[in-house]
Order: C-alpha cells, then structure tokens, then sequence
C-alpha cells in the first residue's frame, strides 16, 4: 500500500552531477559508510572497502519534495545526505529526520528486500 502523496515523485535520475570531492566530502562519505550499523555489522569492510566505496560515489542533486524511494519499493542504492534532510515515512507518518552524513538504502542492497 502506498501512503506517499500522489504529487510528490521518486527520484529517478542517473545522471552524476561534475563534481570533485574534497578531503571534507570524502570525510563525509567514510563517516557515513562508517556510522552506518547494518553495513558495518554485515559486510564488516575493511578500510580498503570503504576507500572503494568512497571512490564510486557519485553526486546526484534531489530537488525538495522528492522521495528517493517509496515504501514498498526495491531499493537499488545506497545514499549518503551531504546537504538538507530527507523525512523517513511509514504509513505516511514521518518517523525519522536524515541530516547530513547520515545514510540510508542498504537494506535493500544488503537483502533485495522492499523498503518498510
């Protein structure tokens, strides 16, 4: 069942944004790789894993109002908030505030389950 409203669209766009990462980026991403529990405790990377990561990550710009994935759905990334806050639902009531550093979709990279 899908509680988001009907206006509000899923981020989709694959397009990485030109952008260098600065020592304070990269500090950001490790951080948030790091303070991750699920990813920690399940792939238990090693520093090189998270030097790996840290170098695939890409820049995507989310316009407010958009959802990165909705309830129910198959999450296919792992995000990392570098600026604002998203809004965690379920049953369409927020439930958690992410800021940056913060993280987000591995469940559904971990297990290929559908997001709660």
């Amino acid at each position: 069942e899908d509680f988001s409203p009907p206006t509000s669209p899923v981020f989709s766009s694959t397009d990485p944004l030109p952008r260098e990462k600065s020592e304070q980026d990269v500090k950001l991403i490790v951080d948030g790789v790091r303070e991750n529990v699920h990813l920690m405790e399940i792939l238990q990377p090693t520093d090189e894993h998270i030097q790996i990561i840290t170098e695939r990550v890409v820049w995507m710009s989310v316009p407010a109002g958009t959802f990165l994935y909705r309830e129910g759905d198959h999450c296919t990334s792992f995000f990392i908030i570098h600026d604002g806050f998203f809004e965690v639902l379920e049953r369409g009531s927020v439930v958690q505030k992410l800021r940056g550093g913060q993280s987000c979709g591995e469940l559904g990279l971990l297990y290929g389950a559908k997001s709660k």
